[in-house]
């Protein structure tokens, strides 16, 4: 939400100064373009913090996402797979989506409804 409303205020800004004075407009434009450069380096920075903890939590028998202990169980591909929630992480601690990759197997039965 917080980068929505700064966006939203930067429009507000941008669009004030497009009759004001235009050349305010095209340096609040390439401050946005050069922003996101800022914004990729920040979402590598947070996403190689949360693979170093989930390894972390993972080497100690627990599931970085539902935090229930001793249930991790290593699959065929080397994956670890909760028990509990059906989670599964990489060797390197990502979470993976079991849509993106339809491979996964989960020790957790699905039940159909009756």
């Amino acid at each position: 939400m917080v980068v929505f409303w700064t966006y939203l205020l930067a429009f507000a800004v941008a669009f004030c100064f497009v009759f004001i004075f235009p050349q305010v407009t095209l340096i609040l434009l390439f401050l946005a373009i050069f922003g996101l450069i800022f914004a990729v380096i920040g979402r590598a920075i947070l996403n190689a913090a949360e693979c170093f903890l989930a390894r972390r939590i993972l080497r100690a028998d627990r599931c970085p996402r539902c935090a229930s202990p001793g249930r991790m169980a290593p699959n065929s591909a080397g994956r670890c797979v909760c028990a509990a929630c059906g989670t599964s992480f990489d060797p390197r601690g990502s979470e993976l989506d079991p849509e993106l990759d339809p491979k996964l197997d989960s020790p957790v039965p699905i039940v159909a409804a009756s």
